[in-house]
């Protein structure tokens, strides 16, 4: 894409390109709001996993195995941010794990993708008899872990190492962006799990829409969004996967009962005050942007789509001033989708 767009001087975004850096302040959204905490502060801080190699880009640490190169962080400070995404999640969950309808207690549950460790800890604090599994690619190294986890090193994309009819329930949470081919993913899970078993997943498919004309389509964000699939798609891997498109990969596969609930984070602009949940929910997202939009865009954009250092600086400064443009209305859309493996 034209990447002209960073100058140009638009109803939403007028930031000043002989800056790099557009200063920030939180204290205008989150202080005196005694509902809000991190989502990091009930766990013990983890030290970054080293399994996989790593390359370093502009400050940030991102990984490579087998020649894919990962365009997400994988350092501390990705760690904070994924830890506002799982408070996100627990709230929009209002504290539950899952939202299948598991009889009983599952007895073998596996987190893909379990990265920090914060649901799979959770679930086998909450289900102590159980068995819990968490794989990644380069999981955190956790100083401690309840005795009924056991976190693996493993690629989701590889064959699974798993006996047949094994899991009660399968969880895969914010795996959009990452993951290749997912009918084979979804294939590898629905042999693994048991009949009567059930496949969860958690993610986001749209990270801002807008339903009152606020957020123009030419805004920064926009392009921003917009710029960054593209690279997902030069490099094989749909964004979009989990809300739009999984439940008939699901059907297709086999599973049954298939669910898919979607919902709204109010994220910039004006968020919900008498419903506290919410409020917090609106709250620990919009950080999660403003803390990870150069993680998430540093390697992505120079790597892959060829961009200079200094046109993804600017952009990035753009795309925080424009979050935080109080006279801009936007929400993302997360989906809850799960289904059963027959009896």
């Amino acid at each position: 894409m034209d990447r002209s767009f960073i100058g140009a001087t638009t109803v939403s975004s007028s930031a000043s390109s002989n800056s790099t850096v557009i200063e920030y302040n939180y204290s205008d959204i989150f202080d005196g709001d005694s509902d809000y905490v991190s989502g990091s502060d009930s766990y013990p801080s983890s030290l970054v996993s080293t399994h996989a190699d790593s390359r370093n880009v502009n400050g940030r640490r991102y990984l490579s195995r087998r020649q894919v190169d990962y365009s997400f962080p994988h350092d501390e400070e990705e760690e904070v941010r994924l830890d506002l995404i799982h408070r996100v999640w627990t709230l929009a969950l209002e504290g539950k794990m899952f939202k299948a309808p598991i009889p009983g207690s599952p007895n073998k549950i596996l987190d893909v993708g379990t990265r920090t460790c914060l649901w799979a800890i959770d679930i086998a604090e909450q289900y102590p008899d159980a068995q819990v599994f968490g794989t990644d690619i380069a999981p955190s190294k956790l100083p401690w872990a309840p005795p009924n986890l056991d976190v693996q090193l493993e690629d989701v994309e590889d064959d699974w190492v798993f006996p047949e009819n094994t899991f009660d329930l399968i969880h895969i949470r914010s795996m959009a962006g990452f993951v290749t081919d997912w009918p084979r993913l979804l294939a590898q899970s629905f042999t693994a799990l048991k009949p009567g078993g059930y496949i969860e997943f958690h993610d986001f498919s749209s990270l801002f829409e807008c339903e009152d004309g606020t957020l123009a389509p030419e805004s920064v964000l926009n392009l921003w969004v917009k710029t960054w699939e593209e690279g997902a798609t030069q490099s094989g891997r749909n964004w979009s996967t989990v809300g739009p498109e999984m439940p008939a990969m699901m059907r297709v596969v086999g599973f049954e009962n298939v669910v898919n609930e979607a919902y709204k984070v109010y994220t910039l602009g004006a968020r919900p005050q008498e419903d506290k949940r919410l409020r917090e929910m609106s709250m620990c997202m919009l950080r999660q942007f403003l803390e990870g939009a150069e993680g998430i865009t540093l390697d992505m954009f120079i790597r892959v789509l060829g961009w200079d250092k200094k046109d993804v600086e600017d952009l990035v400064a753009k795309v925080r001033k424009e979050m935080l443009n109080p006279k801009i209305n936007a929400f993302t859309r997360g989906h809850i989708v799960y289904g059963r493996k027959p009896l």
